[in-house]
This record gives structure tokens, C-alpha cells and sequence, in this order.
């Protein structure tokens, strides 16, 4: 059913592509991680062989930007709060949620900062505590991608 989906939305794009048949899709290096949206864009290339699906795997703030400066004619991101200024800013003409992702806090297993069993935002509460006296170490991408995005709320 995914499939179907995405391959849609994938079609319904190009109908205004220009005459050069690329379609520019700026896309979250996670998704593009799983070669789903290859799959995907052979079977598109097999109902529409003119077009060459492009595939620029950034992180979703990034993606963003290439939207809004016109360097991608459609994009797939994770991350909701820009997602909607995108939107309410006219950038973003066509929003639609196709799939879900869990975010999931791993550490060593002596549990400096104490998290095991908290909610994510107590989780993320205690690392920041345990960081602030030295006893635990808090890494990001720090890409403003969403998961990012999502660390920093």
C-alpha cells in the first residue's frame, strides 16, 4: 500500500515538471538509507520511462531550504514544527504523512545518567543533568535534520 502511495504522489508530481523530465526529490538521508525510495523510483521509471527521478539525501532542514530556494520539486522529512511554517509560508503546496519513525535513547549499560524506564522527555531531562556534573555524554548530529529538531525540544 506504500508502495502504491508514494508512487502517486511521485506521479501526481510531475505533471508540472519542465521539459527536462527530472524530478528533483530532496529526502532524509535515514529514509534514503533504506532503498526504499529506490525501489520506489524503478517502479515509477517503469509507467514513466521519460523521467529521471534525483534523489539528494539531506536532512530535513536542509531539504527545506532546497524547497523554498526551488532546488527540489518535491521532498519527504521528518520534521513537523518547520514543516508547517513551510506550509502556512506557501512553500510547501501539497503536505502529506506517509510513514512513522521511533526515536530510541541507547546508552552503555552501566546507566550513568539513569534514564532506564523514563519517558523520552525525562530520559532527555537526566542526560542533560548528568552532562551539566560531568557524569554522562550526550551525542547529536547537530544537522538541524528532525531528529535533531526532535532532540533539542
Amino acid at each position: 500500500m506504500l508502495i502504491v502511495v508514494v508512487a502517486g504522489l511521485i506521479a501526481f508530481y510531475t505533471l508540472s515538471l519542465p521539459k527536462s523530465r527530472v524530478l528533483r526529490v530532496a529526502t532524509t538521508t535515514s529514509l534514503y538509507a533504506t532503498s526504499l525510495l529506490e525501489t520506489l523510483s524503478e517502479e515509477f521509471g517503469k509507467e514513466h520511462p521519460g523521467v529521471v527521478v534525483q534523489f539528494i539525501a539531506v536532512g530535513s532542514g536542509e531539504a527545506l531550504k532546497r524547497a523554498a530556494k526551488g532546488d527540489a520539486d518535491m521532498i519527504f522529512v521528518h520534521a513537523p514544527a518547520a514543516e508547517k511554517d513551510y506550509l502556512e509560508g506557501g512553500v510547501l503546496v501539497d503536505h502529506r504523512i506517509f510513514a512513522y519513525n521511533y526515536f530510541v535513547i541507547v546508552g552503555p549499560p552501566d546507566d550513568p545518567a539513569g534514564i532506564k524506564g523514563l519517558t523520552p522527555l525525562e530520559a532527555f531531562a537526566k542526560i542533560y543533568e548528568a552532562g551539566e556534573k560531568g557524569g554522562a555524554l550526550f551525542v547529536s548530529r547537530g544537522d538541524n535534520s528532525g531528529t535533531h529538531q526532535r532532540e533539542i525540544l
